[in-house]
């Protein structure tokens, strides 16, 4: 099959990993129904592919992937819920790597050839996006496109589908306050 565009999903739900306990921001909430709908779009678009960097390990996802009860962590069972639900939709044109994985030429080379994937680097776009903007996306990206041999005039960097380092500073002052509230709330009920 003859690929006219490479989605490429960065590290979903990567700011929430080390708080899964908290509850998600609304920009974060917006975010999460982006790619939501990202996927079901690539579902009608049969010439584009996803590739999708995870925030968990291989192992992880390869485990959790065959019994999802054994993921306690409720932003990687979503991570899981992503994966499987793009497997479903996307089939072969669904490719996931593991938490820094940075895929070189010849990784993705097998894995095209093994998936009978074309493409023509000069025709073929790239579109990215994820978390976190300034860091993991945009080198992702660039990586992934260098690897392929797509020149930087074929890719578009999508920071409205991201979660950048403004954002990331607005949803922790948000956390803090949240906190914050929380702990007053809960001294104030023990006087």
């Amino acid at each position: 099959m003859q690929i006219k565009q490479i989605d490429i999903l960065v590290h979903p739900d990567y700011f929430q990993m080390s708080v899964p306990h908290l509850p998600f921001h609304e920009r974060q909430m917006i975010l999460r129904k982006l790619w939501e709908q990202r996927i079901d779009t690539l579902e009608k678009q049969r010439d584009t592919i996803l590739l999708h960097f995870s925030n968990m390990t291989t192992d992880s996802i390869e485990q959790g992937l065959k019994d999802i009860s054994t993921i306690t962590n409720r932003i990687e069972r979503d991570e899981i819920e992503r994966i499987n639900k793009s497997i479903a939709k996307l089939g072969s044109r669904f490719i996931w790597f593991g938490w820094f994985v940075i895929p070189s030429s010849e990784l993705l080379e097998e894995i095209f050839k093994s998936r009978e994937l074309t493409y023509i680097p000069d025709k073929t776009k790239i579109r990215g996006y994820g978390e976190i903007f300034e860091v993991c996306t945009s080198a992702w990206i660039h990586k992934t496109a260098l690897s392929l041999g797509i020149p930087s005039s074929n890719v578009e960097y999508c920071r409205e589908e991201s979660l950048t380092n403004a954002d990331c500073n607005v949803i922790n002052k948000w956390r803090v306050n949240k906190l914050i509230n929380q702990y007053n709330n809960g001294f104030a009920q023990h006087l």
